[in-house]
């Protein structure tokens, strides 16, 4: 079983999402801005995967990214977006 933080400010998208990991035997948590995504990493709890929505109001995915590559370098982290450039796919992959 997987521990995983889907990070997306489309909550029912997410909430979909978490379903079907659960239904894999994923245990899934769910928030929805970047913020959060930066406090939910800094809790008791430790995950093995971040599914990050590039696109989010306030602190973007691209800035999340940074700032958990800062404090957790070897987390591994899949960007996702609707609307993705080619500009930020450079940007998230040169940020591992």
């Amino acid at each position: 079983m997987a521990h995983i933080l889907i990070v997306d400010d489309d909550v029912e998208l997410s909430r979909v999402l978490a379903k079907v990991l659960q239904g894999f035997g994923h245990d899934a948590h769910l928030v929805h801005s970047g913020e959060d995504a930066l406090v939910a990493t800094r809790a008791d709890r430790e995950y093995d995967l971040v599914l990050l929505d590039l696109q989010l109001g306030g602190i973007d995915g691209i800035e999340t990214l940074r700032r958990l590559r800062v404090r957790q370098p070897s987390l591994a982290v899949v960007g996702v977006t609707g609307f993705g450039s080619v500009a930020d796919a450079v940007r998230a992959m040169r940020l591992g």
